[in-house]
């Protein structure tokens, strides 16, 4: 599942080999960002999900944008059944350099709909975004109103969410509040599959899964999935001993 851009050197990819007995499924999670002031909860989704892959020869493809993300506001609701977005969303640049070099981050300011404070769309305005992050400022609405309608802020990538791709996080925001949101550079494979978009559950076991830090790995990765059911980088897979 490929999501195409200009640059490939703007691009993460994750290539899995299915080197086990059995046909496999594999799903790209992120950890979550860093946010300040810090939320109660920030929930991390299922970005991209592949489902059958063949054992032996099998191979599934992630590739995904590693700069070019979407503040994302609105009403997100999805279970079982059924699936619905009310949905704004604007391109972020993450704040850059130090010093005389410095560019701030995006801003984006969520202003309020007139007949529903849990509802409306962002606006861009001059950037205040820390270095590695962008800005989010809240307006005027309860809190517990938010928790009840579903509201939420997530950050994503430009097709996100949809029956495909899912955004990288969300959290129910605050009233009145300048969020300074920081995108984690760690993804992780678990290999199970999920819908697309669908939360992570707090009782997937990571020990499973493989974690890639792209702030020291290579902006494409090989992973194999051995016949023990272990995940590993390539580079981190051990060598066979030599027969003498």
């Amino acid at each position: 599942m490929l999501l195409e851009t200009s640059d490939l050197s703007e691009t993460y990819s994750f290539t899995i080999y299915n080197k086990s007995d059995l046909r496999q499924s594999y799903t790209l999670f992120s950890k979550a960002p860093d946010v300040e002031p810090a939320v109660e909860h920030i929930t991390s989704h299922a970005i991209l999900v592949a489902r059958g892959i063949p054992p032996g020869d099998g191979i599934a493809t992630f590739v995904i944008q590693s700069n070019g993300f979407y503040a994302i506001c609105g009403s997100m609701y999805q279970d079982e059944a059924v699936q619905m977005y009310a949905l704004d969303r604007k391109p972020v640049r993450l704040g850059t350099g130090i010093g005389a070099s410095a560019k701030a981050g995006t801003t984006c300011v969520l202003k309020a709909s007139p007949d529903n404070p849990c509802s409306g769309s962002l606006v861009v305005e001059q950037g205040e975004g820390k270095l590695g992050s962008f800005c989010l400022k809240t307006g005027v609405f309860h809190y517990k109103e938010a928790q009840s309608n579903g509201y939420i802020v997530a950050l994503g990538l430009s097709t996100a969410p949809n029956t495909h791709v899912g955004v990288h996080a969300s959290f129910i925001p605050s009233p009145r509040t300048a969020y300074q949101i920081t995108p984690s550079k760690i993804y992780y494979i678990v290999p199970s599959a999920f819908r697309a978009n669908e939360a992570k559950p707090d009782e997937v076991d990571l020990s499973k899964a493989v974690q890639v830090d792209f702030s020291t790995a290579p902006r494409d990765v090989q992973i194999i999935h051995d016949n023990e059911n272990k995940l590993s980088i390539f580079s981190d897979v051990p060598l066979p001993t030599p027969k003498l």
